[in-house]
Protein backbone atom coordinates (compact mmCIF):
# COMPACT_ATOMS: atom_id res chain seq x y z
CA UNK A 1 0.00 0.00 0.00
CA UNK A 2 1.41 3.28 -0.94
CA UNK A 3 1.79 5.94 1.45
CA UNK A 4 1.90 9.28 -0.15
CA UNK A 5 1.60 11.99 2.92
CA UNK A 6 1.07 15.94 2.50
CA UNK A 7 4.25 15.92 2.63
CA UNK A 8 5.59 13.89 0.12
CA UNK A 9 3.09 15.63 -2.05
CA UNK A 10 4.58 18.79 -1.67
CA UNK A 11 8.24 17.03 -1.62
CA UNK A 12 7.39 15.92 -5.21
CA UNK A 13 5.57 19.01 -6.59
CA UNK A 14 8.86 20.92 -5.73
CA UNK A 15 11.23 18.34 -7.06
CA UNK A 16 9.73 18.48 -10.02
CA UNK A 17 11.85 22.13 -10.83
CA UNK A 18 14.02 24.29 -8.88
CA UNK A 19 12.65 27.16 -10.55
CA UNK A 20 9.25 28.90 -9.20
CA UNK A 21 8.48 30.42 -12.28
CA UNK A 22 8.36 26.67 -14.18
CA UNK A 23 6.51 24.87 -11.75
CA UNK A 24 3.95 27.88 -11.83
CA UNK A 25 4.04 27.49 -15.92
CA UNK A 26 3.08 23.37 -14.95
CA UNK A 27 0.12 24.79 -12.43
CA UNK A 28 -0.85 27.05 -15.74
CA UNK A 29 -0.93 24.29 -17.90
CA UNK A 30 -2.79 21.80 -15.43
CA UNK A 31 -5.90 25.11 -15.59
CA UNK A 32 -6.36 23.80 -19.19
CA UNK A 33 -7.86 20.77 -17.87
CA UNK A 34 -8.92 21.24 -14.29
CA UNK A 35 -9.16 25.00 -13.73
CA UNK A 36 -10.46 25.10 -10.33
CA UNK A 37 -8.24 22.33 -9.21
CA UNK A 38 -5.20 24.38 -10.76
CA UNK A 39 -5.77 27.39 -8.60
CA UNK A 40 -6.04 25.47 -5.17
CA UNK A 41 -2.99 24.16 -5.95
CA UNK A 42 -1.20 27.49 -6.86
CA UNK A 43 -2.94 28.68 -3.42
CA UNK A 44 -1.19 25.65 -1.80
CA UNK A 45 2.07 26.40 -2.94
CA UNK A 46 2.07 30.18 -2.70
CA UNK A 47 0.81 29.57 0.87
CA UNK A 48 4.06 27.09 1.67
CA UNK A 49 6.12 29.71 0.04
CA UNK A 50 7.36 27.73 -3.09
CA UNK A 51 5.92 30.01 -5.35
CA UNK A 52 5.52 34.13 -5.91
CA UNK A 53 1.91 35.36 -4.99
CA UNK A 54 2.11 38.69 -7.84
CA UNK A 55 3.56 36.62 -10.24
CA UNK A 56 1.11 33.49 -9.95
CA UNK A 57 -2.10 36.16 -9.32
CA UNK A 58 -1.62 37.55 -12.97
CA UNK A 59 -0.35 34.29 -14.48
CA UNK A 60 -3.49 32.48 -13.27
CA UNK A 61 -5.81 34.34 -14.81
CA UNK A 62 -4.48 34.74 -18.05
CA UNK A 63 -4.22 30.80 -18.46
CA UNK A 64 -7.74 30.26 -17.76
CA UNK A 65 -8.57 33.02 -20.49
CA UNK A 66 -6.02 31.29 -22.63
CA UNK A 67 -8.12 27.62 -22.28
CA UNK A 68 -11.28 29.50 -22.27
CA UNK A 69 -10.57 30.79 -25.98
CA UNK A 70 -8.92 27.44 -26.65
CA UNK A 71 -12.44 25.65 -26.01
CA UNK A 72 -14.29 28.38 -27.82
CA UNK A 73 -11.86 28.20 -30.55
CA UNK A 74 -12.77 24.27 -31.41
CA UNK A 75 -16.93 25.22 -30.61
CA UNK A 76 -16.59 27.68 -33.30
CA UNK A 77 -14.55 25.63 -35.43
CA UNK A 78 -16.64 22.31 -34.91
CA UNK A 79 -19.60 24.42 -36.49
CA UNK A 80 -18.57 23.86 -40.39
CA UNK A 81 -18.30 19.97 -39.25
CA UNK A 82 -20.80 18.02 -42.00
CA UNK A 83 -20.53 14.87 -38.91
CA UNK A 84 -21.31 17.06 -36.25
CA UNK A 85 -24.17 19.18 -38.32
CA UNK A 86 -25.43 15.81 -38.62
CA UNK A 87 -25.87 15.35 -34.51
CA UNK A 88 -26.97 19.03 -33.69
CA UNK A 89 -29.88 20.28 -35.99
CA UNK A 90 -29.87 23.47 -37.51
CA UNK A 91 -33.15 24.45 -36.11
CA UNK A 92 -32.31 22.86 -32.86
CA UNK A 93 -29.00 25.51 -33.23
CA UNK A 94 -31.35 28.56 -33.82
CA UNK A 95 -33.51 27.66 -30.84
CA UNK A 96 -31.42 27.44 -27.93
CA UNK A 97 -29.02 30.40 -29.65
CA UNK A 98 -32.62 32.46 -29.80
CA UNK A 99 -32.54 31.46 -25.85
CA UNK A 100 -28.82 31.85 -25.02
CA UNK A 101 -28.43 35.49 -26.67
CA UNK A 102 -30.26 37.94 -24.32
CA UNK A 103 -28.78 35.85 -21.12
CA UNK A 104 -25.05 34.70 -22.57
CA UNK A 105 -23.06 37.27 -19.87
CA UNK A 106 -25.54 35.62 -17.00
CA UNK A 107 -24.64 32.53 -18.34
CA UNK A 108 -20.87 33.04 -18.74
CA UNK A 109 -20.17 34.47 -15.82
CA UNK A 110 -22.45 31.66 -13.67
CA UNK A 111 -20.51 29.13 -15.31
CA UNK A 112 -17.44 30.13 -13.42
CA UNK A 113 -17.86 29.10 -10.22
CA UNK A 114 -19.09 25.70 -11.23
CA UNK A 115 -15.84 23.24 -11.46
CA UNK A 116 -16.27 20.92 -14.70
CA UNK A 117 -18.97 22.97 -16.40
CA UNK A 118 -16.76 25.52 -18.89
CA UNK A 119 -15.95 23.04 -21.36
CA UNK A 120 -19.48 21.91 -22.24
CA UNK A 121 -20.72 25.70 -21.77
CA UNK A 122 -17.94 27.44 -23.62
CA UNK A 123 -17.58 24.99 -27.06
CA UNK A 124 -21.70 25.86 -27.09
CA UNK A 125 -20.55 29.46 -27.03
CA UNK A 126 -17.79 28.93 -29.78
CA UNK A 127 -20.78 26.48 -31.30
CA UNK A 128 -22.98 29.41 -31.82
CA UNK A 129 -20.70 32.17 -33.05
CA UNK A 130 -21.31 33.93 -29.91
CA UNK A 131 -18.97 37.54 -30.22
CA UNK A 132 -15.69 36.41 -29.56
CA UNK A 133 -14.87 40.04 -27.97
CA UNK A 134 -17.39 39.66 -25.31
CA UNK A 135 -16.64 36.09 -24.62
CA UNK A 136 -13.15 37.05 -23.91
CA UNK A 137 -14.00 39.90 -21.76
CA UNK A 138 -16.67 38.05 -19.65
CA UNK A 139 -14.44 35.15 -19.48
CA UNK A 140 -11.63 37.42 -19.22
CA UNK A 141 -13.04 39.66 -15.78
CA UNK A 142 -14.62 36.68 -14.15
CA UNK A 143 -11.46 34.47 -14.14
CA UNK A 144 -9.61 37.52 -12.56
CA UNK A 145 -11.72 37.58 -10.03
CA UNK A 146 -12.65 33.69 -9.60
CA UNK A 147 -9.05 33.02 -9.45
CA UNK A 148 -8.36 35.50 -7.09
CA UNK A 149 -10.69 34.96 -5.05
CA UNK A 150 -9.66 31.74 -4.23
CA UNK A 151 -6.02 32.31 -4.57
CA UNK A 152 -6.07 34.78 -1.99
CA UNK A 153 -8.31 32.68 0.42
CA UNK A 154 -6.48 29.20 -0.04
CA UNK A 155 -2.99 30.66 0.12
CA UNK A 156 -3.68 32.50 3.19
CA UNK A 157 -5.08 29.71 5.12
CA UNK A 158 -2.41 27.41 4.12
CA UNK A 159 0.04 30.40 5.55
CA UNK A 160 -1.39 31.17 9.03
CA UNK A 161 -1.86 26.91 9.27
CA UNK A 162 1.89 26.64 8.12
CA UNK A 163 3.69 26.80 11.93
CA UNK A 164 0.87 23.55 13.35
CA UNK A 165 2.61 21.07 10.09
CA UNK A 166 2.11 20.49 6.43
CA UNK A 167 -0.54 18.08 6.96
CA UNK A 168 -2.68 20.84 8.89
CA UNK A 169 -1.94 23.21 6.28
CA UNK A 170 -2.77 21.56 3.28
CA UNK A 171 -6.12 20.77 4.90
CA UNK A 172 -6.61 24.15 5.83
CA UNK A 173 -6.08 25.30 2.76
CA UNK A 174 -8.05 22.46 1.18
CA UNK A 175 -11.26 23.43 3.15
CA UNK A 176 -10.88 26.83 2.52
CA UNK A 177 -11.72 26.58 -0.93
CA UNK A 178 -14.38 24.36 -0.28
CA UNK A 179 -15.96 26.88 1.92
CA UNK A 180 -15.75 29.44 -1.24
CA UNK A 181 -16.59 27.13 -4.11
CA UNK A 182 -19.98 25.28 -2.32
CA UNK A 183 -21.55 28.32 -1.90
CA UNK A 184 -20.79 29.58 -5.05
CA UNK A 185 -22.10 26.64 -6.60
CA UNK A 186 -25.24 26.39 -4.66
CA UNK A 187 -25.95 30.55 -5.67
CA UNK A 188 -25.02 29.39 -8.97
CA UNK A 189 -27.41 26.54 -9.18
CA UNK A 190 -30.08 28.77 -7.69
CA UNK A 191 -29.66 31.73 -10.39
CA UNK A 192 -30.25 29.02 -13.09
CA UNK A 193 -33.97 28.39 -11.89
CA UNK A 194 -34.59 32.12 -13.18
CA UNK A 195 -32.10 31.73 -16.35
CA UNK A 196 -32.79 28.27 -17.57
CA UNK A 197 -35.74 27.34 -20.07
CA UNK A 198 -38.31 25.47 -17.76
CA UNK A 199 -38.42 21.97 -19.79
Amino acid sequence: MLDFSPQDWLAWLQSLTDDPLILLALIAGLSFFADSIAIIVAGLLVGYGSLPFAATLLVMPLSLLAGDGLIYIVGRLARGNKLVARFIPEDKVVLFSDWLNPRAIIVLALSRAIPGSRSLIYLSFGYLHFSPLTFALVTGITGFVWSGLLLIIVSTATQLFSHYGTSLSLLAGIISAVIVIIPAWLGTRLSEKTTLPKP
